[in-house]
């Protein structure tokens, strides 16, 4: 799946929107992740080996996907 993540300042949140597989122009689910736990999120970003680089105003996370969630 691919998927969108933003950054939503005034929520502070990460929202992320599923698409569909077959249609990438349907959203199938928007999910909202760190709510409150980070602060006010300004930028995120994906890189190559599938983390999120979350910036608030005076830290950058570095999100690692969990390949086996439980």
């Amino acid at each position: 799946h691919d998927d969108l993540f933003v950054a939503a300042r005034k929520g502070n949140y990460l929202l992320r929107v599923r698409f569909d597989a077959t249609d990438s122009s349907r959203v199938v689910s928007t999910e909202k992740l760190l709510e409150g736990r980070l602060g006010e999120l300004r930028a995120v970003a994906a890189s190559s080996d599938g983390a999120l680089f979350v910036a608030t105003r005076d830290e950058v996370w570095r999100l690692t996907p969990v390949s086996n969630p439980q």
